[in-house]
């Protein structure tokens, strides 16, 4: 069995892959502008559709069975006949989900109001097997505590995704070309992460049994509470299409729902860790490790919030900055989202440590209401304020779901409220809303400028408040031994 892992070393290989996930700004930013002057806000819009439909259902497909796979590698004495059934259970289910989108693909083009996108959606279909099976080798990382080759596998993706869409795109093949360049990275990310597992040896029939059972035991509350969490991420757009939006107003809006990517590579890169960390602790009997770990991830959603409240008071100068003046309609959407996915970040932590804890079915009590929320607000709030009606709704549904899930989580879990961080996270919030408001600038260089001064003077803040120790810095990038 792995050795029993230290605090140190989940937020050393919790940086290691936020490191290689921040390499989706730079990328996610050079592309973004790239395809906007391309392809014009309609093609833009097209495109952001097509990449949220296809995300939605691979990330659903992968959420429904990455924490169960993750614990089960984790806990396993003998983790290649584990690893086995993971990567068989995610052929089958992705390439159920691959075969249903293909089918239907007709239907649901006409659903969005986009019939033109029908060939591209069946095109797609194989890369939600091929996206499938590239997370199971992930999943199987992860759950080996192998951070450096996940970081290494997801560096290559997001480097190999920038390269190929500017490439095909380039050659004239326009959204097509842009779809092939996002199908391109994740055969990489599945080349990378098959070398790195290697051979897999096939568990005898009765084990196998044994490994399904156990998995599904996982499966079914998660698996639910996946759908929700994962279809309230990108349900506003969903809705803005089905309700008639233009194309051109859905690659505004899709445009400034993408620059939020940077709070989901937060919790991509924490929460992972820190489920496969906890549950492996517990299976350990280190209850006294697991509650450690888990409190200090609840604290970091609220220590993040500043920092998306400085890029929503920022977000014409950075809209202007990446897209160009004609999507600056999209600031106060962009505003919105942004506090949103702060917001959210609290409830992918939550989720995680309920999910760690054996609690999936709260998962589903906090996921499911979110999302009815959501919906019944955008049906109210779409018609009469367009976009600006889509991201209120989604700012209020997921408060909620926040607000929820620390109640649930602290009684379930039985960690303290992180009252104290709670409160300098929302106070700093403010303040770092209000001045990077009150302080516009023209141009990318005093953009920049602005952006990582702030951002400085937050996380030094942030240390003198004793909210984070230089210690736990240091633990963080590596420095403090295992």
């Amino acid at each position: 069995m792995n050795a029993r892992p230290s605090l140190p070393r989940v937020w050393t290989g919790s940086s290691l892959v936020f490191a290689a996930e921040l390499l989706l700004v730079p990328t996610g930013l050079i592309t973004a502008g790239f395809l906007t002057r391309q392809l014009g806000a309609e093609g833009y819009g097209v495109f952001t559709l097509l990449a949220t439909v296809v995300g939605w259902l691979q990330w659903v497909t992968n959420s429904m069975l990455a924490r169960a796979a993750h614990r089960q590698v984790a806990g396993a004495a003998t983790w290649r006949p584990v690893a086995a059934e993971v990567v068989r259970l995610h052929v089958q289910v992705g390439g159920l989900v691959g075969a249903a989108l293909f089918v239907g693909a007709s239907p649901l083009a006409h659903v969005l109001q986009q019939p033109s996108v029908t060939g591209l959606l069946r095109l797609l279909a194989l890369d939600v097997l091929v996206f499938a099976l590239a997370a199971a080798y992930r999943n199987v990382l992860i759950g080996r505590n192998e951070y450096g080759t996940w970081a290494a596998a997801t560096a290559a993706r997001w480097i190999i995704r920038l390269v190929a869409i500017v490439g095909f795109v380039s050659l004239g093949w326009s959204v097509t070309g842009a779809v092939l360049g996002i199908m391109t990275a994740n055969v990489a990310e599945l080349v990378v992460g098959r070398w790195r597992v290697g051979a897999l040896v096939r568990a005898s029939a009765d084990e196998a049994a044994r490994i399904r059972r156990a998995l599904f035991t996982v499966v079914a509350p998660v698996a639910l509470a996946a759908i929700g969490l994962r279809t309230f991420d990108r349900a506003d757009l969903l809705l803005l299409s089905i309700m008639g939006t233009d194309a051109a107003s859905l690659g505004l809006y899709g445009a400034a729902q993408n620059l939020t990517v940077i709070v989901s590579i937060v919790a991509s890169s924490v929460s992972p860790a820190v489920l496969a960390t906890v549950s492996k602790l517990r299976l350990q009997g280190d209850e006294a490790g697991a509650l450690r770990v888990s409190a200090d991830a609840l604290r970091l959603p609220f220590l993040a919030l500043p920092f998306t409240a400085l890029a929503a008071g920022s977000a014409p100068e950075i809209l202007q900055t990446i897209y160009g003046t004609g999507f600056a309609a999209a600031a106060v959407p962009f505003s919105l989202l942004l506090v949103s996915a702060g917001v959210l970040l609290v409830v992918s932590v939550t989720t995680v440590l309920l999910v760690a804890a054996d609690r999936g079915w709260s998962v589903v009590a906090i996921s499911t209401p979110m999302l009815a929320g959501l919906v019944l607000l955008a049906v109210v709030l779409i018609p009469r304020y367009g976009s600006t009606g889509a991201a209120v709704a989604a700012l209020v549904a997921a408060t909620g779901g926040a607000a929820a899930s620390m109640i649930i989580t602290t009684r379930v879990v039985a960690l303290r409220c992180p009252t104290r961080s709670m409160l300098v996270g929302a106070v700093l919030a403010v303040v770092a809303y209000v001045v990077a408001r009150e302080w516009p600038v023209t141009g990318a260089a005093p953009t920049v400028a602005k952006l990582v001064l702030l951002s400085a003077a937050l996380g030094a803040l942030i240390v003198a408040l004793g909210e984070l120790r230089l210690s736990s810095v240091r633990a963080l990038f590596g420095r403090v031994a295992e």
